[in-house]
């Protein structure tokens, strides 16, 4: 029937119990807060480095990063998951850790030309008056820039939070022990 006819109440801390959903939800969340602050730290000093320190090079880095965009996602998934079994820098193995998801939030192109295109809003004489002052780059960007993008980053929290609490696909290729899956992996497990 659509509405049913008895409701079994007892049954929810039983299923609590039997699946240990508040250490999945543990997990998920430990997650989410690694892709949220890879999400906003590495992309927005990446979005401030090409929109306000005009570094060399900067124009053709942003220009491959929005190249990026010209490749389906699933060209990219086999390299990222032969780097996820031995990582390239130091031959990590990084199955069975939350470090793959995090490091691909800290690599996302959207997020960084969004925060370009933000930083490229704050005017210039405002960053001026703050090197006339005798700020570094870095307490600028603290200082003066953090502050001024409270709405940008607010913005990046919820959409980074959103992905990551639906992500299914990288989850669920690198997670392999139930103890530290997240709930989406274990549901449909």
């Amino acid at each position: 029937t659509l509405w049913p006819k008895e409701f079994h109440f007892e049954a929810i801390p039983e299923l609590f119990g039997k699946y240990d959903f508040v250490k999945l939800y543990a997990n998920t969340f430990f997650n989410c807060a690694g892709v949220i602050a890879f999400s906003v730290v590495v992309n927005g000093l990446m979005g401030y480095a090409l929109s306000k320190m005009h570094v060399k090079g900067g124009k053709i880095v942003f220009l491959v990063i929005l190249s990026t965009y010209m490749l389906p996602t699933t060209v990219c998934m086999v390299p990222i998951y032969k780097n996820i079994i031995k990582f390239p820098v130091l031959g990590l193995n990084l199955l069975n850790t939350n470090w793959p998801m995090w490091l691909m939030a800290g690599a996302n192109a959207y997020y960084v030309i969004i925060f370009k295109s933000f930083f490229d809003d704050i005017p210039s004489s405002i960053l001026e008056a703050g090197e006339l002052d005798g700020c570094s780059n870095i307490n600028l960007f603290t200082k003066i820039v953090l502050p001024l993008s409270k709405p940008i980053i607010s913005t990046m929290i919820i959409l980074s939070f959103s992905g990551a609490w639906g992500d299914f696909f990288w989850p669920y290729m690198v997670l392999k022990k139930p103890e530290i899956q997240t709930v989406m992996v274990r549901i449909y497990a």
